[in-house]
């Protein structure tokens, strides 16, 4: 399968994004719409493909925090774009824009007026199986991993760090989330260590506390590491860029959890780049997970079903538009995704 480089920013007309924005992206399944958010000049833009161009939008509403996350999803609902929204001189607090399917109409929604939350620490979202949203995010005053679920018209707000037990988390942290057949998972950095705060199934089960990094005796997590993870046929899955500089992968199967080095898994010898972003994405040619080289090259570790090789995606994908596909920006953020029309990393 080729890859092929599209500089959106210049083709389609697209503001260029502040230094250091973070993307976020989903497809669109009620319009066949892929869509990818970011930041320019303060303010969150809309880029979407619908099968013949990309088109931007600037969606307005509160201004962008410094170094602030973003997360999207899309459900019953509508589209939503959570980030956090510098309201006063105080700390920053989460917002949600949602939209129409269409992408016509946004609305701005404080989620929570009473809390603060986590400079530059991450922000997760996802739509449980009975289609209820929940947002996560880390408060300011203690570094506490709180939820933000949505039902009976309100949003509701838990401390999940108490409930569960857990350590606080290290400033700034990533947060990763989804939710699966057996419950709810969140994942997230304490102490250099790999955390789940996990809720099963069940109607009697407690949140409570994991220690990955500890239970897998895996390598604590590098400095600025991103954190990915999803979950599929073969497990639950997250990754991130350990203390050797490997991109290592923590997958939950028959009942345990256990720790995988994946760049020494393959024949490359490009360690991650300091504070490397990471993503991951799985679909019916196998599991996908990306990170920035200390090459400044995009590189995807893919799992075939069978064994796990490298793939450095900014050597070998053909550049539509440029001469040659660019190096990463130096602390560049990444979002990728499988859709209807193939897989997409930005």
């Amino acid at each position: 399968m080729p890859w092929w480089d599209l500089d959106l920013t210049n083709q389609f007309n697209l503001p260029q994004a502040d230094k250091g924005s973070a993307p976020a992206g989903f497809f669109d399944s009620s319009s066949g719409a892929v869509r990818i958010f970011y930041i320019a000049s303060k303010t969150i833009r809309h880029g979407y493909f619908a099968g013949s161009t990309w088109g931007n939008q600037n969606i307005s509403g509160p201004g962008v925090a410094a170094g602030t996350a973003l997360c999207a999803f899309a459900d019953s609902v509508g589209n939503h774009i959570v980030y956090d929204a510098a309201v006063s001189r105080s700390l920053p607090q989460v917002h949600q824009i949602l939209g129409t399917s269409s992408g016509a109409t946004w609305v701005d929604q404080d989620l929570n007026p009473n809390a603060a939350v986590a400079v530059a620490s991450g922000l997760s979202s996802f739509v449980d199986g009975n289609g209820g949203a929940h947002v996560f995010y880390i408060r300011s005053t203690d570094q506490h991993v709180h939820q933000l679920s949505y039902s009976n018209g309100a949003w509701t707000d838990q401390d999940l760090t108490s409930l569960a037990g857990g350590p606080s988390a290290v400033t700034p942290s990533p947060l990763v989330s989804y939710s699966d057949g057996y419950g709810y998972h969140i994942f997230y950095v304490s102490d250099q260590h790999v955390h789940q705060l996990f809720l099963g199934s069940a109607n009697s089960a407690k949140w409570v506390d994991q220690d990955l990094t500890a239970t897998t005796n895996g390598p604590q997590v590098a400095p600025g590491s991103g954190l990915s993870g999803f979950v599929d046929s073969y497990g639950e899955h997250a990754f991130y860029v350990g203390s050797d500089q490997y991109l290592h992968h923590l997958i939950f199967t028959s009942g345990n959890w256990s720790d995988h080095g994946l760049t020494a898994l393959t024949t490359t010898t490009t360690t991650a780049a300091t504070a490397s972003a990471v993503s991951s994405f799985g679909d019916s040619y196998g599991d996908h997970a990306v990170y920035v080289g200390a090459d400044q090259h995009v590189h995807q570790l893919y799992f075939d079903n069978s064994v796990w090789s490298d793939q450095d995606l900014t050597s070998t994908a053909t550049p539509v538009v440029e001469s040659q596909v660019p190096q990463a920006a130096n602390g560049s953020s990444l979002a990728s995704l499988a859709d209807a029309y193939g897989e997409q990393i930005f």
